[in-house]
Order: C-alpha cells, then sequence, then structure tokens
C-alpha cells in the first residue's frame, strides 16, 4: 500500500531533493531484512519522454507519469505497471503540460493536470475507476495550474493557482467546488499550492513563492482559514509532504538545499542525520544522480543504494517493496524490486463523480454573451470564461449550436493570451468552441482540422493555440471513432513538421478511440491499422 510521496522539485534542478513515501506495511509491521536490503533493478526504460515521477498505487499497479521535467513542455503520459507480470501499460494522455500529484478517494484515482493547456484560467483534472475515466473542471478559483490534491474530512481539496495561490474544496467527489482559502500575495507577485495533508483531523498546505524567503510556507487549518505553523522556518517553498508516527514532514526549500522538517502542529524540529530504519524512504539527487534512503523514525537515516546515470524524481512504496521514478536523458525510468506478487483487486467499477449541469437559464444568457464576445475583437480574452457555463451543458442543442459557430465569421485582428502573446481571434474562437463541443459530449469534429499542418512557430512558454490540438482531443472525447477519423489519425503520426508532443496528442487519440495501447510505436499503428483495413473489406 502506498500512503504518499514526497518529493522536493524547487526551482533550480541543482538544489538537493528529498523525496519521501510513508509505508505502514501489513497490520503495522517492519518490513523483513532481505526487502530492505535488496538493490532496487530497472524495470521501466525508454519511454518516450525523460522524466518519471508521481507514484501511486491503484488496483494492484504502480501508477506513474511520463513527462518532461523543469522546463515547460507539452508532454504527460500516464503509465500502469503491473509488479505481478512485469509489464507496463500505456494508460492515459493527459492535454496537460505535465501532471499534478494524484489522490485516491472513494476507490477513484484523480490525475491533476499541473499546467492545463486548454484553460489558463480553470483548474482541470481527469478521474477514472480503472477502466472509465472522466474529465472535469474546477472552475472555482482563476487557477493557471494544478498542483495537488489530498481527502480530508470526506471531503477532497484541491492546491491551485494563477498569480494567487488557493485551495478549494469538493463535498461531491469534485463535481462541484467552493473556495476555501486564498494565500495572501502583492500585485505582480506569484504563490502556488504546491503541498496538502492531512494531520490529527487538520489541513496542511505547503506554499511555494519566488518572491518571498523570509517567511514560513508551512500552513495548517484553524477553523475556516489557514495560519503558518508554529515555530516553522522561514523558507521559499514546501512542496512535499508526508506523515510518520504523528508528524508531519516536509522539504523546505532554502538558497542552496532542501532541508528535512517535522511538526505536530504545536512543536518543530529539524530532521537529524543517517542511522537505520526501514519504514520512511526517501530519495536524494543532485546533477543528474541521487541515492535512495530508509529511516524508522523520520529522525535517522541510512543510504540504501546511488543512482549514478539518473535523478530520482519520485520514491513510492508498493507491498513493501520500494519504487523510484528517475529523469534520465536515454528516457524515463521506473526502478524496484523483481519479486513478482500477484495483488487481489476488487473490479467493480466504481461509479465516476457526475458533471455539473447548469440551469438553462443560465445556458441562454451564455450564449447571448458568447455571441456578443465572438463578435467584438476586444472581448476575447473573457472567451474561455463566457464559455465555462456552455460546457457543462451536456445537451445535443448546445453542442449543434457551438458546431454552428465553428465556421465563424469572425472579426479580423489578434487578443492577447498568455502574456504578450497575440493570438488570431479566428484560432482562439475554434479552440474553445471546439472544447466546449466536446465536454458536451456529442457533435462531431470537421476532419479539416485533424489534416491541418503544424504552422506555430515554437515560443519559450510552449503555449499553443492552433485548432488542430482541441481537435485531437475533441475526438477522443466524444469518441469519434469511425474509419474516416482514424484513417486522419494514423496519417497524422507521419507528418514531419509536428513536434513529438504532438504525435503524443495523435497517440493519446488513437488510445481512447481504438483502446489498443502502442503508445509511440507507430509501426505497430500502421500494422494494426492494415489488417483492420483488410479486415473490413
Amino acid at each position: 500500500m502506498i500512503v504518499r510521496e514526497l518529493v522536493c522539485r524547487g526551482f533550480r534542478q541543482t538544489v538537493c531533493t528529498f523525496a519521501i513515501a510513508l509505508f505502514f506495511g501489513i497490520c503495522g509491521a517492519s518490513l523483513p531484512i532481505s526487502a530492505r536490503t535488496t538493490p532496487l533493478v530497472k524495470l521501466v526504460s525508454g519511454l518516450p519522454w525523460p522524466g518519471v515521477s508521481n507514484l501511486i498505487g491503484y488496483r494492484g499497479k504502480i501508477w506513474f507519469a511520463n513527462s518532461v521535467k523543469f522546463v515547460n513542455h507539452n508532454s504527460a503520459d500516464i503509465y500502469g505497471f503491473d509488479p505481478a507480470t512485469g509489464k507496463v501499460r500505456y494508460e492515459k494522455h493527459l492535454f496537460s503540460q505535465d501532471a499534478g500529484h494524484p489522490v485516491i478517494q472513494n476507490g477513484l484515482l484523480y490525475w491533476l493536470f499541473e499546467d492545463s493547456r486548454f484553460l489558463p484560467g480553470h483548474g482541470e483534472f481527469i478521474v477514472t475507476n480503472g477502466t472509465d475515466w472522466n474529465w472535469h473542471l474546477i472552475p472555482k478559483g482563476r487557477a493557471f495550474h494544478t498542483h495537488v490534491m489530498q481527502t480530508h474530512s470526506g471531503r477532497l481539496y484541491a492546491g491551485i493557482s494563477a498569480w494567487v495561490a488557493k485551495i478549494v474544496v469538493s463535498d461531491d467527489g469534485g463535481t462541484s467546488w467552493r473556495k476555501f482559502y486564498e494565500y495572501p500575495t502583492p500585485d505582480r507577485r506569484v504563490s502556488r499550492i504546491t503541498a496538502l495533508a492531512n494531520l490529527k483531523g487538520k489541513l496542511y498546505a505547503g506554499v511555494t513563492t519566488r518572491y518571498d524567503k523570509k517567511s514560513p510556507k508551512l500552513l495548517m487549518q484553524q477553523g475556516s482559514t489557514m495560519m503558518p505553523v508554529p515555530g516553522w522556518p522561514a523558507s521559499a517553498s514546501v512542496d512535499e509532504l508526508a506523515i510518520l508516527g504523528g508528524w508531519l514532514y516536509g522539504t523546505n526549500e532554502g538558497p542552496r538545499e532542501s532541508v528535512l522538517w517535522r511538526t505536530d502542529g504545536k512543536r518543530t524540529k529539524r530532521v537529524g542525520g543517517p542511522s537505520d530504519g526501514n519504514m520512511l524512504w526517501a530519495v536524494t539527487a543532485r546533477k543528474g544522480a541521487g541515492a535512495l534512503w530508509r529511516s524508522d523514525d523520520g529522525l535517522h537515516w541510512t543510504e540504501v543504494q546511488k543512482f549514478k546515470n539518473g535523478r530520482p524524481l519520485d520514491v513510492a512504496v508498493k507491498g513493501g517493496q520500494p519504487y523510484v521514478g528517475l529523469l534520465s536523458e536515454n528516457g524515463g525510468e521506473l526502478w524496484g524490486g523483481l519479486k513478482r506478487e500477484s495483488v487481489a483487486v476488487n473490479r467493480r467499477r466504481t461509479p465516476l463523480p457526475l458533471k455539473l449541469k447548469r440551469p438553462d437559464s443560465e445556458i441562454i444568457v451564455a450564449l447571448k454573451r458568447l455571441d456578443k464576445i465572438l463578435g467584438d475583437v476586444s472581448e476575447y480574452p473573457r472567451l474561455r470564461f463566457a464559455m465555462r457555463p456552455l460546457v457543462a451543458a451536456q445537451t445535443s442543442e448546445i453542442s449543434s449550436g457551438l458546431a454552428q459557430r465553428l465556421n465563424g465569421p469572425f472579426p479580423d485582428g489578434t487578443a492577447r493570451m498568455f502574456g504578450r502573446r497575440q493570438i488570431p481571434v479566428a484560432n482562439m474562437a475554434q479552440w474553445y468552441l471546439l472544447w466546449g463541443i466536446a465536454h458536451n459530449g456529442r457533435g462531431r469534429v470537421p476532419l479539416c482540422y485533424l489534416r491541418e499542418r503544424w504552422t506555430s512557430k515554437s515560443n519559450r512558454a510552449e503555449k499553443y493555440i492552433q485548432p488542430t490540438l482541441a481537435a485531437m482531443w475533441a475526438v477522443r472525447k466524444l469518441g469519434q471513432d469511425n474509419d474516416v477519423t482514424l484513417a486522419a489519425l494514423i496519417a497524422r503520426l507521419d507528418f514531419k513538421d509536428d513536434p513529438r508532443w504532438v504525435t503524443g496528442d495523435v497517440v493519446g487519440a488513437l488510445t481512447d478511440l481504438t483502446g489498443k495501447r502502442f503508445g509511440y510505436d507507430r509501426n505497430a499503428w500502421h500494422g494494426w491499422w492494415r489488417s483492420r483495413k483488410q479486415i473490413n473489406c
């Protein structure tokens, strides 16, 4: 059983990082000596992207994200590793620049879009029961990033951020949300909620800022608000949290190193040096290498294994076995033990949370507002907010109405987005209209979007509003799996001008529409398609 992983990512790649996974074992029993000392081996390697992180145990598997770390990049794929068979499977593609910390609540696994590609201004997440998947919004509180979720007192809390960090809460598993807390942040500054934990009936939150290193960055719940933990030292951030023996452990990032501290809400202490133990696991990393550590009390640590050709990003424990995700230039890696052990899994499908529907009166007003914006260049920066009630309509009438608007007419000109970038308003309109059609779950995507050549120029932020990307996501969401759509996607695998992450969007669409798990193997996709055409003939 995995309880929680703890990793300090920091702003600078050279900062020493910690990752801690808390393992209670069966009935609180310690691990046998052999399990503590057996070296880890490489279980998964050569993945498309260099980083493996966000490890979590769910339904008998180790699930993890494969992405590009520490730079802007439009890649985020979810994989599942089965310890019983040693096989890894491509599970899902996120339309996101990276994945946030996943969490399990009531038998469901929630994956966060740390930096959504669709919605600057809204948080997003995807939830699965291991078979079915559902896409959801967090409309409360402006969000560029959704870093972390946490269960607490039967509720689901999420740490989001745009310019100002916020905590939002859901009482119904993610269907609806309300704001719980906002971190006081000066104008033109940025703050983020990057860690959440639940200790002794209180919610704790780790904060990350660039502008302030003189105040404590660990908060605890006090009634209906959050306050600094007594005695917690000043820092730039607290990125990760874990619990052991009534103590909350957190990495406190200073200018040169990350230091592990702990608190029980009243007492706060810095954690000591290496010794022996087996209940708490950690990884440290610097300059492309690192090590795995263990501790039985959180205070004293023993180095278990070194990694010389990869940087540890994350650690978690399942079935008494630690697993480590590494950043490697040759493709992301997952390390663990060779022991094969089947885990009994309840195959019953847990129902996914419902989508929140808007009242008809609100939808009518929203359509009128949408048409006003579509006809006025100066209004386009508000387009994504005007679309919010329409994506929750879930009616064929709304989908049909949005589809009719895809061809315009749209005014000439550009609108500012992503800072100072100027986006053609026609692209922006089609981008969000396709998003709205897909979220309503009805309608068809014109194939011309899937066949458009990639024309966007590279930019440092890796932010793009080209309708072909939205179309590839929309066909997935709509289940548009007819032969002509699949043929267009198969052909798109060979578009030479597409960045590799765009190919990732194609792979994600094909996987969802066909159920095939070929990942980024073009030859396998083409072979399957040739066989399918022969059968159809």
